[in-house]
């Protein structure tokens, strides 16, 4: 013992000593580390539109939850891609009033049963959201859209829904009342496209066909949409809309350059100070083009308004394809108050057009110079209505060119009109393209082994090589 004592009066032992005892605390403190860390859920998601990760808009939806949601999904746990997981395991921690709950149908398979709706099917890796009596069945092929690539006519995930889908469902079964929409039909209008009724139901709205000339407006319509006609409304039909404006009513109104031989449907516009132009808006500056080469595919500049609050900083975009003015008649009612949404730049001109007859794009004496109004919001009392330029607002092919700029500005023109100032749209997520890394439970081990032992036995080895090498010195 004294022999032991005495050799550390040797600095080089003093020396080993010190490097070693160095050595295991280091070796101390990253086992420590690594045990702390491997008990947290440390993530950080560095995909470039955080696919694995809840927006804020989700976040801040689901933390207001009042009362217990479950989401069910209708498969093994863990046996889905890892977008999918990622996504659901995000849901498990936003609030405590929010579980996931993974129902096997192998080993459930009956658990669907009282979630039918007329003998419908659910398939399986469906997702069903519940509180209460109040459910919402999300099925399977909902939570992805699907492209068509025709290079090798094979389907591909062109976007995954799961997010905008599960919560707004979450929205949904914790709100009393769905708004109805009422798509007025039966003039050869445009209506809605699928992709747009999608992004309405999304938000949480029911859309139903309304026929003027056999049926009154319902007394649960909350807005109505009403389509530039290719046959005019009756007297009859147009009185009904007016009627129906001046209680109060909500209307979503698209019109074109052709109106002017539908006097009964642009009566509904007059009554409040708005006609529409019989004319083609086309846009010289190239900011405001959407092809460069056709001057009547527009991008619009947003005026102020609750409808594109946001849209600017969220760089979302609208295109108007052939659209045409909308213009104050100085008609209106002292009570009206007209808003622009939509406007074009002062290099836009706008020329005369009569259906069917051929327009240059180039501009020519006798245009009109502008800037020219493309959308505009009325307010009368309890009035409101939003006036579009161009029916093209609700059409496919302009809405996946602005990546659902056009869905966008539907849904939070619908939200205006009918007072829904948190109804917030969540877009989808692109699909996840890269190929994880994934491990096998030999793999897993290996890892964690080197990590946990490997490392801090690199560095005792190193610190007693070096305290060797200083004791023969």
């Amino acid at each position: 013992m004294k022999k032991i004592i005495k050799s550390f009066a040797d600095k080089r032992v003093r020396y080993g000593a010190f490097s070693t005892l160095t050595a295991i605390l280091i070796v101390a403190v990253l086992a420590s580390v690594n045990l702390v860390f491997s008990k947290l859920d440390i993530k950080h998601d560095l995909s470039p539109d955080q696919k694995f990760t809840l927006s804020k808009e989700s976040k801040d939806i689901l933390s207001k939850l009042d009362g217990d949601v479950t989401i069910y999904v209708l498969s093994r746990e863990g046996g889905q891609d890892i977008q999918f997981r990622e996504l659901f395991d995000e849901y498990k921690g936003v609030s405590k009033h929010l579980s996931v709950v993974y129902k096997d149908p192998v080993i459930y398979p009956t658990f669907v049963e009282k979630y039918k709706k007329n003998g419908e099917n659910i398939p399986n890796d469906s997702v069903i959201v519940e509180k209460g009596t109040r459910f919402k069945v999300i099925k399977a092929e909902d939570l992805y859209t699907l492209g068509i690539d025709y290079n090798t006519y094979s389907q591909y995930i062109k976007s995954v829904d799961i997010e905008p889908q599960v919560t707004n469902a979450v929205k949904y079964v914790s709100d009393d009342n769905t708004p109805i929409i009422y798509e007025v039909a039966n003039h050869n209008e445009l209506t809605f496209s699928e992709t747009m009724k999608k992004q309405l139901s999304l938000a949480n709205y029911e859309l139903r066909t309304l026929n003027l000339f056999e049926d009154s407006i319902p007394a649960d319509a909350a807005a109505l949409v009403l389509s530039a006609p290719e046959r005019d409304y009756s007297a009859e039909e147009a009185a009904k809309v007016k009627d129906y404006l001046s209680g109060g009513g909500k209307a979503f109104i698209l019109v074109d350059y052709s109106l002017s031989g539908r006097p009964n449907f642009i009566s509904i516009l007059h009554a409040y100070g708005l006609t529409a132009g019989d004319d083609l808006v086309a846009e010289e500056r190239l900011a405001n083009k959407a092809d460069a080469d056709n001057p009547f595919i527009l991008l619009p500049n947003y005026e102020n308004t609750e409808i594109t609050d946001g849209f600017a900083e969220k760089n979302i975009y609208v295109a108007l394809a052939y659209a045409n003015s909308i213009t104050k008649t100085g008609l209106a009612k002292n009570s009206t108050k007209i808003e622009p949404i939509l406007t074009t730049s002062k290099q836009s001109y706008a020329k005369h057009a009569t259906q069917g007859e051929s327009i240059s794009p180039n501009r020519e004496a006798g245009d009109t110079d502008g800037p020219f109004i493309l959308a505009a919001a009325v307010t009368d009392a309890q009035t409101r209505i939003v006036a579009v330029g161009g029916t093209s607002i609700i059409e496919d092919s302009l809405n996946q060119f602005v990546v659902g700029g056009n869905a966008d500005f539907d849904v939070n023109a619908i939200n205006w009109l009918v007072g829904k100032a948190d109804n917030v749209y969540i877009p989808p997520k692109t699909a996840e393209t890269d190929q994880p890394l994934v491990f096998n439970d030999l793999y897993g081990y290996v890892v964690a082994g080197a990590s946990v032992l490997g490392l801090p036995a690199i560095i005792l080895v190193c610190g007693i090589v070096v305290s060797l090498g200083r004791r023969s010195r």
